[in-house]
């Protein structure tokens, strides 16, 4: 299916979800003349995995088009945060079957996550919420997925090691 949002958050900053429909062989055979973080994608061993970390690089592309910039390639800093090689923009990827997204800005850090409401946030709840936060949640997973996918980008945007998503 490809990009199903395309939100131009500012004239600087681009906000793009992918809807993962497309089969693997596309989505690699699409981005391979471009230098992205291979090496890292051949570590992923999960089919699903591979098809999410494609699809958000085909979402960033869709981004970076919208703001007419060309893409120049991903490195990563030693925290694991990715950076475009020619340094003219930030942005942040983000998947969770079927979904994928990225936002882009000109001028600014940023930090995105998309998060599929389940169960299973409320599980590890406890990990990621303080106190006010746990009781505000109580066994909602809509509101978990809420403040997890919050903490999450706040997380990628500052790229700090041992940061605490509890406080």
């Amino acid at each position: 299916m490809g990009i199903i949002s395309l939100k131009a958050i500012q004239k600087s900053c681009v906000l793009v979800i992918w809807k993962i429909e497309e089969e693997h062989g596309w989505l690699h055979d699409q981005l391979s003349g471009f230098n992205f973080d291979w090496e890292e994608y051949h570590t992923i061993s999960h089919p699903k995995k591979q098809l999410e970390h494609l699809a958000a690089r085909h979402a960033l592309l869709g981004a970076l088009n919208s703001l007419n910039l060309n893409f120049s390639g991903i490195y990563k800093d030693e925290n694991g945060k990715p950076y475009a090689l020619c340094k003219s923009h930030h942005f942040s990827l983000s998947h969770a079957f079927p979904y994928a997204a990225t936002v882009v800005d000109l001028n600014r850090e940023v930090g995105v996550d998309v998060e599929k409401i389940q169960p299973k946030l409320l599980m590890v709840k406890h990990k990621y919420l303080n106190k006010e936060e746990l009781s505000d949640v109580k066994e909602d997973a809509v509101k978990a997925a809420f403040y997890w996918s919050a903490k999450e980008a706040v997380y990628k945007l500052l790229a700090i090691k041992g940061l605490s998503l509890r406080e």
